[in-house]
């Protein structure tokens, strides 16, 4: 393998690992709005039991 292209992949193997991180940061801030969905539905399923009809 050349100097040049053993750079190359190097290269490319950074740019993939900043996309993985990147996709990764992405899912788990997804995760987390829906955990915080649930938690508002559940709070708004207790209120609406809770009010007088």
């Amino acid at each position: 393998m050349t100097r040049q292209s053993a750079a190359s992949l190097r290269k490319l193997n950074s740019h993939l690992v900043h996309l993985a991180l990147e996709v990764e940061a992405k899912v788990n801030n997804s995760r987390k709005e829906d955990e915080y969905d649930l938690i508002l539905d559940r709070q708004d399923q207790h209120v609406q039991t809770l009010e007088p009809s």
